[in-house]
């Protein structure tokens, strides 16, 4: 049993003494609502569980898609790179050509 669960069973043992002590109510009408507020209790303990259990598979999920994600935007930049480059390189060529002549001709003058 982990901490949580003992605490929240502590804590409804020592809030339903307390509310027995000092009842206002008639023994029979404050045993009723010990009971629903066990029964509320359990009903939300369960919800908690569910919910706790439900934020675990949505942030297994969400690992799974964002790493799947991180890697296709990887390959999809790279290849964008790559073609980026190749189409690139004969213009940056004849540029550099064009420099060196442009260098030539000043030295030249």
């Amino acid at each position: 049993m982990d901490r949580y669960t003992k605490g929240v069973i502590i804590g409804s043992l020592i809030g339903s003494s307390y509310g027995l002590l000092k009842a206002p109510d008639s023994g029979k009408n404050t045993r009723l609502r010990i009971k629903q507020y066990f029964i509320d209790l359990k009903v939300n303990q369960k919800q908690v569980q569910h919910d706790i259990a439900h934020l675990q598979q949505s942030i297994t999920h969400l690992k799974t898609d964002g790493l799947q994600s991180a890697v296709d935007v990887t390959e999809d930049v790279t290849n964008r790179l790559a073609h980026f480059q190749k189409e690139v390189s004969p213009q940056l060529e004849k540029i550099k050509g064009l420099i060196t002549t442009l260098q030539n001709d000043l030295d030249h003058q």
